[in-house]
Protein backbone atom coordinates (compact mmCIF):
# COMPACT_ATOMS: atom_id res chain seq x y z
CA UNK A 1 0.00 0.00 0.00
CA UNK A 2 0.88 3.57 -0.82
CA UNK A 3 0.67 6.02 1.58
CA UNK A 4 -0.73 9.03 0.33
CA UNK A 5 -1.04 11.13 3.77
CA UNK A 6 1.65 11.89 5.99
CA UNK A 7 2.33 9.15 9.00
CA UNK A 8 2.95 10.36 12.52
CA UNK A 9 6.66 8.72 13.42
CA UNK A 10 7.21 8.94 16.72
CA UNK A 11 5.07 11.81 17.90
CA UNK A 12 6.50 13.89 14.43
CA UNK A 13 4.68 14.15 11.45
CA UNK A 14 6.94 11.62 8.73
CA UNK A 15 6.84 13.85 5.48
CA UNK A 16 8.68 13.40 2.40
CA UNK A 17 9.18 17.38 2.65
CA UNK A 18 13.06 17.34 2.76
CA UNK A 19 12.97 21.47 3.83
CA UNK A 20 11.16 19.89 7.09
CA UNK A 21 13.68 16.67 7.70
CA UNK A 22 16.71 16.81 9.91
CA UNK A 23 19.80 15.45 7.29
CA UNK A 24 19.76 11.40 9.01
CA UNK A 25 15.82 11.76 9.37
CA UNK A 26 14.74 10.15 6.08
CA UNK A 27 17.25 7.11 6.93
CA UNK A 28 16.19 6.86 10.84
CA UNK A 29 12.46 6.36 9.48
CA UNK A 30 13.02 3.79 6.62
CA UNK A 31 15.00 1.61 9.37
CA UNK A 32 12.49 1.62 11.33
CA UNK A 33 10.15 0.71 8.26
CA UNK A 34 12.98 -1.93 7.69
CA UNK A 35 12.94 -3.36 11.11
CA UNK A 36 8.76 -3.71 11.03
CA UNK A 37 8.67 -5.34 7.64
CA UNK A 38 12.09 -7.88 8.74
CA UNK A 39 10.05 -8.66 12.37
CA UNK A 40 7.63 -9.83 10.17
CA UNK A 41 8.95 -11.72 7.09
CA UNK A 42 12.34 -11.84 8.04
CA UNK A 43 14.52 -9.61 4.86
CA UNK A 44 13.47 -6.61 3.31
CA UNK A 45 13.45 -6.39 -0.49
CA UNK A 46 13.26 -2.93 -2.11
CA UNK A 47 9.74 -3.23 -3.14
CA UNK A 48 8.62 -3.50 0.84
CA UNK A 49 9.58 -0.32 1.40
CA UNK A 50 8.50 0.87 -1.89
CA UNK A 51 5.03 -0.72 -0.70
CA UNK A 52 5.56 1.81 2.36
CA UNK A 53 5.45 4.22 0.28
CA UNK A 54 9.11 4.88 -0.34
CA UNK A 55 10.47 6.27 -3.77
CA UNK A 56 13.23 4.23 -5.94
CA UNK A 57 15.35 7.49 -5.69
CA UNK A 58 14.81 7.97 -1.65
CA UNK A 59 15.74 4.32 -1.68
CA UNK A 60 18.61 4.49 -3.22
CA UNK A 61 19.96 7.69 -1.08
CA UNK A 62 18.95 6.87 2.10
CA UNK A 63 19.02 2.61 2.08
CA UNK A 64 22.04 2.06 3.16
CA UNK A 65 21.98 4.56 5.78
CA UNK A 66 19.12 2.61 7.08
CA UNK A 67 19.82 -0.76 6.85
CA UNK A 68 23.23 -0.03 8.44
CA UNK A 69 20.84 2.44 11.31
CA UNK A 70 18.35 -1.06 11.19
CA UNK A 71 21.21 -3.34 11.60
CA UNK A 72 22.80 -1.35 14.82
CA UNK A 73 19.13 -1.08 16.45
CA UNK A 74 18.69 -4.67 15.88
CA UNK A 75 21.63 -6.05 17.39
CA UNK A 76 21.16 -3.37 20.68
CA UNK A 77 18.04 -4.88 21.04
CA UNK A 78 19.28 -8.63 20.93
CA UNK A 79 21.56 -7.54 23.08
CA UNK A 80 19.48 -5.75 25.57
CA UNK A 81 17.82 -9.15 25.84
CA UNK A 82 20.41 -11.05 27.13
Amino acid sequence: MIRAEPQTEGGAQRTNDVTAMPANGFAKIMANDMREVASVKGSVETEDLVLRGWTQAQIETHGAEARRMAQIDSIRRTEGNR
